[in-house]
């Protein structure tokens, strides 16, 4: 009974988060941001204390500081990661210029890239809960059926497609 309830969460989830996410963008944001607070502290914590108890407890404690600072400062957060995921994704593109000029250029187009993001919050929110809600529903739905590889990329996108379209109907 337990196994089969966690696969119904993760779809539940996906689904809101595929066809609601806009309009639910301060809880998802939230969640995401503990999430990434939660996840470094766990990271970092152990080269620097040994008892478990501490270290779950100061990850939780910076895990909730993150989520505040993240749902506070929105646009900021949303510029933020779209420069990090615009730098992170160019550095494999940038090893045939000198490096030196791929880091300024890497960095330029980062902040470019992170400003517009700014901008445009409204797009990039709906098309990244889109993708990440269409990603969550189909990993809890391949705990109930198999989905076999040569159609998963086309259903991802499918639900993907549809679920931007209804986002941006409704919001």
């Amino acid at each position: 009974m337990l196994s089969s309830i966690h696969p119904g969460i993760l779809i539940l989830a996906g689904i809101l988060t595929a066809l609601f996410g806009y309009k639910i963008q301060k809880a998802v944001l939230t969640v995401g941001c503990f999430c990434i607070g939660f996840s470094v502290m766990q990271y970092v914590c152990p080269y620097f204390i040994t008892d478990q108890v501490v270290s779950i407890v100061i990850s939780i404690v910076v895990g909730l500081l993150v989520s505040g600072l993240g749902v506070k400062l929105e646009k900021l957060a949303v510029g933020l990661t779209v420069g990090y995921l615009i730098y992170t994704s160019i550095g494999s593109y940038a090893n045939y210029i000198p490096f030196e000029l791929a880091q300024v250029t890497k960095l330029i187009t980062a902040l470019v890239c992170g400003l517009v993001g700014m901008l445009m919050i409204k797009p990039i929110l709906i098309i990244t809960t889109s993708i990440a809600g269409s990603s969550i529903l189909l990993l809890g739905a391949a705990s109930y059926i198999t989905i076999p590889s040569s159609i998963y990329l086309i259903v991802l996108v499918s639900i993907i497609v549809i679920s931007i379209f209804v986002q941006y109907k409704t919001t």
